[in-house]
């Protein structure tokens, strides 16, 4: 009986794919390259994602929210899976975690001009540091020890801002991912904010290498939804699609 019923329910999994069945995956928001707001949203990891979902013959509604928000969803049941989540995110604990699908390449970054002498977490700590929301779950023990009684620590979910407060020196540091920041300075020199003048916006800044590569996870609800995306994935990276997705932000 138990047989019968296991396979009854793979077989519906599998007419609910056939079938093109919607997921509702929930994404951060403020994270160009990797997620570009717009009709449809698109973005290096949301491209992947979407493609990999594809493949295994699902379809995706990405809903963005703020990176906070976007776990609270999947936490109370409102969507199938919640992108850019690392095994000790407290969200993963009951959730099924998906294949290694995207790096980060998270720096603390700080203007040249200042000349910070930094070269090990712990130097943080005679700066005002500001980095993304959840960094200090997401960038091991050691930064988390660091930042848990840093008296000028900040986390925020707007990184577009984050890079501005960093170029018009009102905060030392920033730590974040620096593709996001590449993208978020370039948008901020086309499009520069009416109080700020723009040569701050041109500002050189110094790439302090002290975290390795941040891989991230999607957390699913159903075990089948995990095994559906793994595949896909595995057929991006062995068709080398994957890697075309990628070069195509970095251009």
């Amino acid at each position: 009986m138990r047989t019968v019923l296991l396979l009854a329910c793979l077989l519906l999994s599998a007419l609910q794919a056939w079938a093109g069945e919607t997921l509702k995956i929930a994404a951060g928001l403020w994270l160009e390259p990797y997620v570009i707001q717009g009709k449809p949203p698109r973005g290096m990891e949301l491209d992947i994602v979407r493609e990999a979902l594809q493949h295994a013959g699902y379809q995706v509604t990405f809903i963005l929210q703020p990176f906070h928000r976007s776990k609270l969803l999947f936490t109370t049941g409102e969507v199938d899976g919640v992108m850019t989540i690392q095994e000790s995110f407290p969200e993963a604990k009951a959730a099924y975690l998906s294949e290694r699908y995207i790096a980060y390449r998270n720096q603390a970054i700080s203007l040249q001009t200042r000349q910070l002498q930094i070269y090990s977490m712990a130097d943080l700590q005679g700066f005002s540091v500001e980095a993304f929301q959840q960094a200090q779950f997401a960038l091991g023990e050691e930064f988390a020890a660091v930042v848990r009684k840093h008296p000028s620590y900040s986390e925020t979910a707007d990184q577009r801002t984050q890079v501005l407060k960093l170029l018009a020196g009102r905060t030392d540091v920033a730590v974040m991912d620096e593709r996001i920041f590449r993208y978020q300075q370039a948008r901020l020199q086309k499009q520069p904010p009416a109080n700020v003048p723009p040569y701050l916006l041109r500002g050189a800044v110094e790439m302090h290498n002290l975290f390795p590569a941040t891989w991230y996870r999607i957390a699913f609800r159903k075990p089948a939804l995990r095994d559906a995306f793994d595949r896909g994935l595995a057929f991006l990276r062995t068709s080398h699609r994957y890697q075309q997705i990628v070069d195509q932000y970095l251009q």
